[in-house]
């Protein structure tokens, strides 16, 4: 896997971390000044910024520390130039942070909880076309591996990260860089299930495989509100991807800008046919028709996006994570 080359030592632009600053309330002379503030640190965000105070993101034991993350995307949409506006996503991760204070850097594993693909207001159409991911694929993402440094070992220390990179539904030779499979017919030898899934695409390169075990190849969509077609499911391949640069404002929290992509190809639909009947396999041109309706995504231009990684129970799942997010993240 490619990865990101990055400099250890590289601050927040002075603008963002001001607005950080400013938005939990302290510290106005900026990062790195320990007399903004004399009272002990305070984990609650509205209890303001203490810089220069020493922190510890590994958990009890020296273990590592585990993070609930909430990333704000910023999303410009095309939809086959039918549509095309500006819109705000979710991306919400567990990040397991391995600290070592010693050489100023971590190893992280982050595991994708929830990707929220934005709605596609068509107009003449009274209701969006939506894709959502479904439940049965969380178990099924592997974890991803980076690295991520620090600057020093007192908050308001900058952080940044690799890209961590998850495909779904695919094994690829270069996760970043090779294109998705689109073709069902390319399936991916041997079978895969959640006990193989750190192992499974070993050796194996531009195929697909069915990540959610539900019979379909790639990964399942609930989708509604095709125009002209009554789509119930559609499946194919994603790859998502994130990195974050930002400040460690104390122990337990880490915030700042990210950057992401998020790429959906679809390889083939279910639909039920137009006048009744049983749900049956879409055609090439209906499976064409649904691909060119699937979202384009990228970063809205001059809009960064922010992140959030809070301290969370060492046992959280992904499922509670996301059942909990406004009581972890607020609004």
């Amino acid at each position: 896997m490619r990865t990101l080359s990055i400099r250890p030592h590289v601050l927040l632009p002075v603008a963002i971390l001001l607005s950080v600053v400013s938005w939990l309330g302290g510290c106005p002379n900026g990062a790195g000044d320990d007399t903004c503030q004399t009272e002990p640190p305070d984990t609650n965000l509205d209890g303001g910024l203490v810089c220069g105070q020493p922190f510890d993101l590994n958990g009890p034991g020296g273990e590592p520390g585990v993070f609930g993350v909430k990333v704000v995307e910023y999303v410009h949409v095309n939809a086959a130039g039918i549509v095309e506006t500006d819109t705000i996503s979710t991306l919400l991760v567990i990040a397991y942070v391995d600290f070592h204070p010693e050489t100023l850097d971590a190893d992280v594993g982050i595991q994708l909880c929830q990707i929220q693909i934005p709605k596609v207001e068509i107009p003449g159409q009274p209701l969006p076309t939506t894709f959502r991911t479904l439940p049965a694929m969380l178990p099924n993402i592997n974890r991803v591996q980076i690295r991520a440094w620090m600057s020093g070992t007192n908050t308001c220390d900058s952080f940044e990260s690799e890209k961590a990179i998850t495909v779904i539904g695919a094994c690829l030779e270069d996760d970043l860089d090779d294109w998705l499979v689109t073709d069902p017919t390319r399936q991916c030898s041997g079978q895969f299930t959640n006990s193989n899934k750190k192992t499974y695409c070993e050796g194996k390169s531009d195929c697909m495989f069915d990540l959610d075990e539900d019979g379909l190849p790639g990964t399942t969509l609930e989708a509604e509100n095709i125009p002209g077609l009554d789509v119930e499911l559609v499946y194919g391949t994603m790859r998502s991807w994130i990195s974050m640069e930002g400040i460690v404002a104390n122990s337990d929290l880490i915030l700042g800008v990210a950057h992401w992509s998020l790429e959906v190809a679809m390889a083939g639909c279910q639909l039920y046919p137009i006048g009744g009947g049983a749900i049956r396999e879409c055609n090439p041109d209906e499976v064409d028709i649904v691909s060119q309706i699937n979202p384009d995504l990228t970063e809205t231009p001059g809009q960064e996006s922010t992140f959030l990684a809070k301290r969370i129970r060492e046992d959280m799942d992904c499922f509670e994570l996301i059942d909990r997010e406004l009581e972890i993240f607020g609004r």
